[in-house]
């Protein structure tokens, strides 16, 4: 699933993320080079298996933290 992220400082995009309904690996996220200032980021996130995802993600000391049902 390609996903854009808007980040309003500049610094490395970090991504993870948990299962909550069911044990699981966690998620992997591929984020491309070349994003290091504020804006938008693209990336890829590739869940496991369906469920009820957490995902983080951070940019300097600011976090995003959602709560998704993957089908």
């Amino acid at each position: 699933m390609k996903v854009l992220w808007y980040r309003e400082v500049a610094g490395e995009l970090r991504i993870t993320g948990q299962r909550l309904d069911g044990s699981s690996d966690p998620l992997t996220a591929e984020i491309p080079s070349g994003y290091e200032q504020a804006g938008i980021q693209a990336s890829s996130i590739l869940v496991p298996e369906p469920g009820c995802w957490a995902i983080t993600g951070s940019a300097g000391e600011h976090t995003l933290r959602i709560v998704a049902e993957v089908e």
